[in-house]
């Protein structure tokens, strides 16, 4: 699931260089950004997973196809469940901050550096929850942080 999200990843990213309005384009990304940094901040995993989701999701519904960003959205659906799953809230990486600087790569232009830094944080992502030495069966409640 991961490698195919790299390689739908990096279409979109090709795909939103083509239009000439990229700065407003982008501009909810860099509100959904925002929006994520505080819910890190504050200690709202919940919000949190679902911003960070949406990020990707969002940036698939700016190239303006359908079918794309349908398959994203399946995608992610199940990448966040693993992600919520298997990783540990003390674990977690700043998406947000990556997230950021992806956007500032496709701003500039920078295809190249842009696709590399989203695969470099798939690619963390994927590590994160990939590589567990002991099998455990955790609680699916605890990947929202839900005491029961």
């Amino acid at each position: 699931m991961f490698e195919a999200r790299r390689t739908l990843e990096c279409v979109l990213i090709d795909k939103l260089l083509q239009f000439p309005d990229l700065e407003q384009r982008l501009q909810p990304l860099r509100d959904m950004v925002r929006q994520e940094r505080e819910a890190f901040e504050r200690g709202d995993r919940i919000s949190w997973l679902r911003l960070s989701n949406a990020f990707h999701v969002k940036m698939a519904r700016l190239v303006e196809n359908h079918v794309l960003t349908e398959f994203m959205h399946a995608l992610c659906c199940r990448t966040t469940l693993i992600i919520a799953f298997r990783d540990t809230p003390s674990s977690s990486t700043c998406s947000y901050i990556e997230h950021d600087q992806i956007l500032d790569l496709i701003l500039a232009g920078d295809r190249e550096g842009a696709m590399a830094a989203m695969c470099h944080h798939l690619e963390d992502c994927e590590d994160r929850v990939g590589h567990h030495s002991t099998p455990v069966r955790p609680d699916p409640w605890s990947a929202f942080s839900v005491k029961r």
